[in-house]
């Protein structure tokens, strides 16, 4: 019997602490000792809502707030006014100050109280300020906003409206096992790579047997998927992906003046250095006026394309459970898709699938660029010159400049940002290197500036991390030091200076001063420059677990 813990290991770390306080213990060493049946919750244990309705909702509650406090600022006696007009600081609140308290030993609400069929209890219960309630035309305008990184609400308009000579692109990759029956998987791991794409484009009468125009648009919806043996999926596959695309847009006669993508922001997929550099060469690869690549935030980029991928590798699993088909290579799955797989059932919702296949990818290419700054803050960038991207924090469907393909004429840039021109550089004598991960630590400590907040991985079995507040960004040592800490490091060594913070609680740490520190670049887990680096720091819940999770990794 498998039990689901109700809590997060965190916490119940934390009551453990609490009841046990004379057993020094590391968060990683407890998880250690849980016992085999016992497991944390999983995203596909929760139930979470959103839909449009909850996610707007939370942003005019944010709003709200934000205007219940400045309102509060500019009043006398501000201690009594807030203790009747409280700025609540989540949804759960507010809505509980509407509500008849759980009582004792009760973890949920009475049913009549959330039916609103309660004599004891309602909204009239949430008291408006008289600011709030005022209808006049001098009263207080709250607004609001609702934005994705990546995306845009006017996305289907867009697609109906675009130019013939433009083409949209929605990029994942994904992989399959290979193999004759599903118990061989136990035997047998043959990998098989598979790259996703949504391509969104006009018409060609020649080829879809209809026609398309900017006054009477027709747009074609293909899936297009690119089966690979090479399991390093990188910037020079992705490359490779991009080549098979515009061989089959010369196959079809579309002539590509612009080509969006869109992708997630995988590191060596599509956002590390490498990738971007290889964006900034379209024009010379491919011959695009301009190639416009758009990053989705994470966990916003699951769409169709992963839908389109999980439909293609359920339909060869069902094929090998029935006999159907025989599958042990990434050959034989692409010539299974390319066989049984390109009609689609309602063309209307997808025209066709398209299957290419790749077997050698060239490596030997001198595609490797230096670091460009801040990338993971970037979430658009445009090539229009051969070695120069443009680049922002956003992306921009929504103004008539930027669908004009004008965005350092953007109407909207206190939302997205303004457009940054980055030369890319290549780094020198890259090209027959083949081991070189362009996922490297440096794409993290490149963050790092004075005043971040660092958590650096221990084998201390007493602690889970270390903390420590950034003096200054990486460096190499010019010659051999000691820290105050009888840390000694050698020449050359790359290394960050700063001040350690002591732990005084599960998520409470202080610093800990006149007292330098310098540690190696290689022993950075997580950076961040959103939290305020004081003297006393309260880590969220949710990064105290994602730097326990970095930790582990790294421990393997």
């Amino acid at each position: 019997m498998i039990h689901i813990l109700e809590k997060t290991q965190t916490e119940v770390y934390t009551a453990f602490l609490a009841e046990y306080p004379d057993i020094k213990m590391s968060q990683r060493f407890f998880e250690k000792c849980k016992p085999f049946f016992v497991r944390p919750v999983r995203e596909q244990d929760r139930t979470t809502c959103c839909c449009r309705y909850h996610i707007e909702f939370r942003t005019i509650f944010s709003e709200c707030m934000k205007q219940r406090k400045l309102i509060l600022e500019s009043t006398h006696d501000r201690a009594i006014v807030e203790a009747r007009y409280p700025i609540f600081k989540s949804q759960a609140d507010m809505f509980a100050e509407t509500l008849c308290p759980k009582g004792t030993n009760k973890e949920h609400y009475k049913t009549e109280c959330l039916n609103r069929k309660c004599q004891n209890c309602g909204v009239a219960n949430l008291l408006l300020m008289p600011e709030e309630n005022d209808t006049t035309d001098e009263a207080i305008e709250v607004t609001w906003e609702f934005e994705q990184h990546g995306k845009t609400s006017n996305s289907r308009l867009l697609y109906r409206t675009f130019l013939p000579t433009i083409v949209f692109v929605y990029t994942t990759f994904q992989k399959t096992l290979a193999r004759e029956e599903i118990q061989s998987s136990y035997f047998q791991r043959t990998e098989v790579s598979l790259h996703v794409l949504i391509i969104y484009r006009h018409a060609v009468l020649e080829y879809d047997g209809k026609d398309s125009t900017n006054e009477n648009p027709n747009i074609i919806k293909e899936h297009f998927f690119v089966v690979s043996n090479d399991d390093k999926h990188d910037h020079h596959f992705v490359h490779e992906v991009q080549i098979k695309i515009k061989e089959y847009l010369n196959y079809i006669s579309y002539n590509v003046s612009t080509m969006h993508e869109y992708t997630d922001g995988c590191q060596c997929q599509y956002k590390s250095r490498h990738c971007m550099g290889d964006v900034s060469n379209g024009q010379q690869d491919f011959g695009y006026d301009r190639l416009i690549r758009n990053y989705f935030e994470t966990s916003h980029a699951k769409g169709p394309q992963d839908a389109a991928g999980g439909y293609v590798k359920r339909q060869a699993d069902l094929a090998i459970l029935r006999r159907k088909a025989t599958i042990q290579t990434a050959h034989d799955f692409y010539k299974f898709a390319n066989e049984n797989l390109q009609e689609t059932r309602d063309s209307s919702v997808c025209l066709r699938r398209v299957f290419r296949f790749i077997d050698n990818i060239d490596r030997n290419r001198d595609r490797y660029f230096k670091s460009i700054p801040q990338n993971r803050n970037i979430h658009q960038i445009i090539s229009e010159r051969e070695g120069l991207l443009s680049v922002r924090n956003l992306s921009c469907y929504s103004c008539d400049s930027c669908l004009l393909n004008m965005a350092h004429s953007c109407q909207h840039t206190e939302l997205v940002g303004l457009v940054k021109n980055i030369q890319t550089e290549k780094e020198r004598g890259c090209a027959i290197v083949e081991d070189i991960s362009p996922d490297d630590d440096f794409e993290v400590v490149d963050m790092i500036r004075k005043g971040s907040l660092v958590a650096l991985y221990t084998d201390d079995e007493g602690e889970d991390f270390y903390l420590m507040k950034a003096g200054s960004c990486q460096e190499k040592l010019k010659s051999s030091e000691t820290d105050d800490w009888q840390g000694q490091y050698p020449e050359g060594t790359t290394v960050i200076r700063g001040l350690y913070y002591r732990k005084t609680g599960p998520l409470s740490y202080s610093l800990i001063k006149r007292k330098n520190v310098i540690v190696s670049v290689k022993s950075v887990l997580y950076v961040t420059n959103d939290i305020l680096t004081d003297s006393v720091i309260d880590l969220s819940l949710a990064i105290h677990e994602e730097i326990i999770g970095l930790a582990e990794q790294s421990s393997l």
